[in-house]
């Protein structure tokens, strides 16, 4: 079902049963995207530059996990 679809057949089809066409073809796509975005969350990329050329150190989808590791490594760092 697509929009141009709930769009011919709205006039001929009671209100009710209209607008509930069209809430699943907002609701649909916006919970695919929340479950995909809950299932794989974005990636945490740790980056250096050696010898003049990048260089990923770490990679992980914890955000927690993420923020030690680059304190600590501020930390270490640090005069």
């Amino acid at each position: 079902m697509s929009l141009p679809v709930v769009l011919a057949a709205g006039p001929r089809l009671p209100l009710p049963m209209t607008l509930a066409m069209l809430a699943v073809l907002v609701a649909l796509p916006s919970a695919l995207a929340v479950l995909r975005a809950r299932l794989r969350p974005p990636s945490h990329l740790l980056w250096a530059d050696v010898q003049g050329r990048p260089a990923q150190l770490y990679a992980t989808r914890d955000a927690t996990e993420f923020g030690r590791i680059s304190r600590a490594l501020l930390r270490a760092s640090a005069p």
